[in-house]
């Protein structure tokens, strides 16, 4: 009899300690979803933005073809357009080698800790593109107003 209620004790205390397991399995899995969510919504954000980039990034150098005419009067508006140019550029290229490189499978295969770690490199990773994107559209923008 005392060894049935040891046995029912440590079956209570396992079951009672897998509970708790899946909870903080529940908790850590509730948390990297959210991290991914996040992620994919900055990402959802400006992606759209590519294409007007793009066509900013044209609009600008269709300006300082235009402005070869007078080299020299116009020089300084011709050099900022360069720069914006090449600014419009690597936003959009920033964006799709964030693409690139982003993994959505390494979560499943990552133990917590280091999907966590993961997922708050990618999306500080993803904040910092979708800066230079929005950055770069608002230059480009007061540019060719």
């Amino acid at each position: 009899m005392k060894m049935k209620h040891t046995i029912l004790a440590v079956l209570g205390a396992v079951a009672l300690l897998w509970s708790a397991c899946g909870s903080d399995k529940q908790k850590e899995t509730a948390q990297i979803q959210e991290l991914k969510d996040s992620i994919i919504a900055v990402h959802d954000e400006v992606m759209p933005k590519m294409g007007a980039l793009n066509q900013m990034a044209k609009q600008l150098q269709l300006r300082n073809d235009s402005l070869q005419v007078d080299t020299l009067a116009n020089k300084e508006q011709m050099a900022n357009n360069a720069l914006l140019i090449e600014e419009l550029k690597n936003a959009s290229a920033a964006m799709m080698q964030w693409m690139r490189a982003y993994k959505h499978g390494a979560f499943d295969t990552l133990a917590f800790e280091a999907a966590k770690a993961y997922a708050d490199e990618q999306l500080k990773a993803v904040n910092d593109v979708a800066n230079a994107m929005n950055q770069a559209e608002g230059k480009a923008k007061e540019a060719l107003n």
